[in-house]
């Protein structure tokens, strides 16, 4: 399975759950029992979510995605403070190819 659809199944995942009376906060601590995460960001924007994990998890390493250049450069300052962090300007996808 490829990382992209491993992604929009636990997305699909969480969202069902979240639908429900579960908080997503809850439930993802439950998951990670207080544990150092490795967080992937595929295509995170202005990083509203990366500041819902920040303030709520003990984050070893960031790798955010974001093919908008003006926003990969407001993320830099978001993950100031984390050891292991990169953001990479470019977007993901199940071809192999330059646009």
């Amino acid at each position: 399975m490829s990382l992209l659809k491993y992604y929009q199944k636990l997305d699909d995942a969480v969202a069902y759950l979240i639908s429900s009376t579960i908080s997503e906060k809850k439930l993802v601590k439950q998951f990670f029992n207080n544990k150092e995460i490795t967080f992937v960001d595929i295509g995170t924007n202005v990083g509203n979510y990366l500041d819902f994990v920040k303030k709520n998890f003990k984050i070893k390493q960031v790798y955010c995605f974001e093919p908008i250049e003006s926003l990969a450069k407001e993320l830099e300052e978001k993950i100031l403070g984390i050891k292991k962090s990169k953001i990479f300007n470019y977007a993901l996808s199940n071809k192999n190819s330059n646009k």
